[in-house]
């Protein structure tokens, strides 16, 4: 899929007057709801991991909200090897909600002497104490080890919660079972009694890129991207930033062309995005805006009733993005720091486009991803999704402008 550069502003501009363009033609509410909707929708499904059945759902209900907007889309397929496991963790009887550390290791493993070792995420993806805890192996007493895991931002003190953890399909795993849960239950395993089944194997399997185009006109066009998978409901995670992405799409399509990009496996380490440029994408774009983790995700600081965007989000920005650019005056309403280093979805564009396409990526975190909670009405409001939409698309004039 090749895209070449195209004619001038003036042209896009007369043809986008002309009409023609489908967009968001139905009635659509407020604002707010409106975005926070889309999260509700996104949020269906207790997880979006690649090429299982809710994931494969996840990419139908993108492909159906870009068909809304009346853009045809494309699903380009890739090859990736699937992890698939079965892990069971009883403390007394009472089944406790697990997850294995991906592609860790490839085996059967059914033991009542699991090693415990308890392990802090800072901002829920710092994985250091991670990999300070599998590098001894267990042995034939404990073939198997657990992962009590904490929450750890900022001042307060950690919480246990059950954290997903990002794998490489490509990477070696130590060959060690490892499996997390949440760190509330760390004294109930220490207390022992505890059964662990647990098997896994690698599948050959596919998922999906989707791509669409929107607008009309003789510009190059915006690319606007998001990813769509996640280890849990992911709703401040992801369902804020695919509803913020579909949201801007169908403002600029009423000005230009359009791209929009939704690549999968984010929870394995950008492979649909690696997938998809190893594939061969090709594209000259007037610039390209990457909305990521947490976007329109919220947080309640102590003592506060509502909560409020979170702090812990960056806007990257091929152009300057200190508080006295035009850059950073977006940013600001939307709690956005702005940086202009660029790191994880972000620095993959930036290698793939070059230093002379605009670019701008929006990432970051907050207490509940990653985590079982990442819920709607948990991680966002209508309120904030309007706020952190109104500077996402402040910042998207910003880096557009000559």
């Amino acid at each position: 899929m090749r895209l070449t550069r195209r004619t001038a502003l003036a042209g896009a501009a007369a043809a986008a007057a002309g009409g023609g363009s489908r967009v968001w033609a139905q009635a659509r509410g407020g604002l707010g709801e409106r975005l926070y909707g889309i999260v509700e929708g996104y949020s269906k499904w207790p997880h979006h991991r690649s090429a299982t059945p809710e994931g494969r759902n996840t990419v139908s209900f993108i492909d159906s909200e870009l068909k809304k907007l009346g853009a045809p889309t494309k699903r380009i397929p890739y090859e990736f090897d699937r992890y698939e496991f079965f892990a069971e963790v009883r403390a007394k009887g009472r089944l406790l909600e697990s997850l294995p550390l991906f592609y860790e290791a490839f085996n059967q493993v059914s033991s009542t002497t699991p090693i415990i070792r308890p392990v802090t995420l800072e901002n829920n993806v710092d994985r250091k104490e991670i990999a300070g805890s599998i590098t001894s192996p267990p042995n034939a007493k404990s073939p198997i080890v657990l992962l009590p895991t904490f929450s750890k931002f900022g001042a307060e003190p950690p919480k246990g919660t059950l954290i997903g953890v990002d794998a490489d399909p490509a990477r070696k795993g130590s060959g060690i079972p490892t499996l997390m849960i949440s760190g509330e239950h760390l004294e109930t395993l220490k207390a022992g009694g505890v059964a662990v089944e647990f098997r896994a194997k690698r599948l050959t399997d596919r998922d999906e890129t989707i791509t669409a185009e929107l607008g009309a006109g003789g510009l190059q066009p915006l690319v606007i991207t998001t990813p769509i998978g996640g280890w849990f409901t992911a709703a401040g995670e992801r369902g804020t930033g695919i509803a913020i992405a579909l949201e801007l799409a169908a403002f600029f399509a009423r000005e230009m062309p359009v791209i929009f990009i939704a690549t999968t496996g984010n929870e394995l380490e950008f492979n649909g995005l690696k997938s998809f440029i190893k594939w061969g994408y090709k594209v000259e774009p007037y610039g390209v805006v990457h909305i990521g983790a947490a976007v329109g995700a919220g947080t309640k600081k102590p003592g506060e009733r509502t909560m409020s965007l979170a702090s812990t989000r960056v806007a990257m920005s091929s152009k300057p993005a200190g508080p006295n650019t035009g850059m950073g005056a977006a940013l600001k309403p939307g709690n956005f720091a702005g940086t202009e280093r660029f790191t994880n979805e972000g620095a993959i564009w930036r290698e793939f486009l070059g230093k002379d396409v605009p670019l701008l990526s929006f990432d970051g975190t907050f207490p509940l991803m990653r985590t079982p909670d990442d819920l709607p009405d948990l991680a966002t409001t209508p309120a904030l999704m309007e706020t952190a939409y109104k500077s996402v698309l402040d910042a998207t004039r910003a880096l557009l402008a000559a």
